[in-house]
């Protein structure tokens, strides 16, 4: 129970990060429920086409699926939050560039 309640607050405190890079970069205002739903269905399609990915080139899926990851990103940002193209670029690569920050922080 703890569990899912610990995620629950990462993806909303993930969320709030996306919002506030959309409030940044853009100067739009995104709801926090909206960057979570952008996180959770970016996970969810992410998850798809790495599966994809292995079953159809295992040995170029890790080379892919980076960039598919970005790509799904940017499409979700600019479909679901309403913003250009150039903006939901430039979102996805410093939402990248924080969380890998995020995690090489941790992982040391």
């Amino acid at each position: 129970m703890f569990g899912i309640f610990l995620l629950i607050a990462v993806f909303i405190a993930l969320g709030f990060l996306l919002a506030w890079i959309v409030g940044i970069v853009a100067r739009e205002e995104i709801s926090i429920t909206t960057g979570v739903v952008i996180l959770f269905l970016s996970g969810l399609l992410s998850i798809a086409v790495g599966e994809g990915l292995n079953w159809v080139a295992p040995h170029a899926a890790y080379l892919v699926q980076p960039f598919a990851n970005f790509a799904i990103l940017m499409l979700l940002i600019h479909l679901l939050a309403h913003l250009t193209l150039k903006h939901s670029a430039i979102i996805a690569a410093i939402y990248a560039a924080i969380i890998l920050a995020i995690v090489v922080a941790f992982s040391i």
